[in-house]
């Protein structure tokens, strides 16, 4: 197994995506503390994440504030001593049918706060814990858009995801001589596929299907592990190709 006894947070658990990440982290060892506003999806997940062989905790908190990602970090250390991933999936794909004379200044600020401070708020809370503990280090992974959805999408969200992966890069500098990697997934339109329910599956090995919220998973699976030890501020598009 591949994650055996990482920690790692998942803000932003909910979703076909957060479940996904969730539940194939778990079958690789991984112990998890799964992250969102709402207990109830947070406690079904944990269920799933714990059958596939995972430990795994709930932390209800927003993490679109400060406050939450403090909450993230603090029961990560409660309950397990360290942090050694945060694997940022925090996002929304609202207002893509305005143009930018019918989005509102609230609608712009939600889309910006939710797709880039929120994980900018999540990296600047657990990048302490990170050099602080023994042995120091982790690794920050962010989850932003591939250049198809971008196109498509309200301004607001674009320069939000476009802003995030220029401030990986940045992160990805700064911090590569600490041993604290960064990398961004930018998936491609997943579409309406549903959180997988049944055991994690391997994923048929061509190009010309569907996306499922498991590709976005395994990008980030390779990243999370020390497979990826020497690699820092990689963009992985995750979209089979769609963007040639």
């Amino acid at each position: 197994m591949r994650l055996v006894n990482k920690i790692i947070a998942i803000p932003g658990c909910g979703g076909g995506m957060g479940t996904a990440a969730a539940r194939l982290f778990a079958s690789e060892g991984a112990r998890l503390v799964l992250v969102a506003r709402r207990e109830p999806p947070l406690q079904a997940i944990a269920e799933l994440a714990r059958s596939d062989g995972g430990q795994a905790v709930v932390c209800t908190a927003d993490t679109a504030t400060e406050a939450g990602c403090t909450a993230m970090v603090e029961a990560a250390v409660r309950e397990f001593g360290r942090l050694d991933v945060v694997y940022c999936n925090m996002g929304d794909f609202a207002y893509g049918d305005l143009e930018t004379h019918q989005t509102s200044p609230e609608a712009w600020d939600y889309l910006i706060g939710l797709n880039l401070r929120a994980h900018f708020l999540s990296a600047r809370a657990a990048i302490p814990q990170m050099l602080r503990q023994d042995p120091p280090g982790g690794v920050l992974i962010h989850v932003a858009a591939s250049a198809d959805v971008l196109r498509e999408a309200n301004p607001g969200y674009s320069a939000a995801k476009a802003g995030l992966i220029e401030f990986v890069r940045r992160a990805a500098r700064q911090y590569r001589n600490r041993n604290i990697r960064v990398h961004c997934i930018c998936p491609g339109a997943i579409g309406g596929d549903p959180p997988p329910v049944g055991p994690v599956e391997t994923l048929p090995p061509e190009l010309d299907r569907d996306a499922k919220s498991l590709d976005v998973a395994y990008a980030g699976l390779c990243l999370a592990s020390d497979e990826s030890s020497w690699t820092t501020g990689l963009v992985v598009p995750v979209e089979g190709g769609r963007r040639l």
